[in-house]
């Protein structure tokens, strides 16, 4: 298991090329997301095209 805390502020989309490298060596995502945060959606959402199984634990 990695755990990994994404720390940065998210100016645009592309800002988010830089942390989807957290989701390449990975075969499943568990998220914590309050269903507002941009980067963790486009996180979710790029683990989810990766064919990854993605939980999201909402808050």
């Amino acid at each position: 298991m990695l755990k990994e805390k994404c720390d940065y502020f998210l100016q645009d989309k592309e800002d988010v090329v830089i942390i989807s490298g957290h989701a390449s060596g990975a075969d499943a995502l568990i998220v914590f997301w309050d269903g507002k945060s941009r980067g963790t959606k486009n996180m979710i959402d790029t683990a989810t095209k990766r064919g990854l199984k993605v939980a999201v634990v909402r808050y």
